[in-house]
């Protein structure tokens, strides 16, 4: 297999394996929990799926698929506890499909060209981008499960 649809695999697979585990941990935190923030300066694990939500829709949807997709970057970290679990659950996991559908589009040419991004001096290559995409994803998920240990039900 060349090494390009490889890493394109690879990719779709983190994102099936943080779709699930980010799901299965804001839904071992009660309901009535999931907007706290047990540690002060950081947000309640609803933010941080919401902002995982916002990132992938914006930068794999938007950007890399060119959805219609607006983000509200602010909003993602509103304390808005009128928002339930499920609903914020849904856009996740919109988020994580939309997101698979653009990696299974992408060819491995593509993988070299430039990443319709500005904040990257010089540019810098797709592969690259996502790469950079996944790291953030792996990081906040392990805020989620930070979270899920001090608020959820753990028995």
């Amino acid at each position: 297999m060349n090494s390009r649809i490889a890493f394109l695999a690879d990719a779709d697979a983190q994102i099936e394996q943080y779709h699930a585990s980010v799901r299965r941990d804001l839904m071992g935190i009660p309901e009535d929990r999931i907007w706290d923030r047990p540690v002060p300066g950081q947000v309640s694990p609803a933010n941080m799926v919401l902002h995982l939500t916002g990132n992938l829709k914006h930068f794999f949807g938007h950007l890399l698929g060119d959805s219609e997709y607006e983000r509200d970057r602010d909003r993602e970290f509103q304390h808005e506890p009128t928002r339930k679990r499920e609903a914020i659950l849904t856009g996740w996991d919109e988020a994580c499909h939309e997101t698979r559908g653009v990696l299974s589009s992408l060819t491995a040419a593509a993988l070299d060209e430039a990443a319709p991004v500005t904040h990257y001096p010089g540019g810098v290559p797709v592969h690259t981008y996502i790469l950079r995409l996944l790291t953030h994803l792996t990081y906040h998920a392990g805020q989620i499960r930070t979270h899920l240990r001090l608020l959820g039900d753990l028995d």
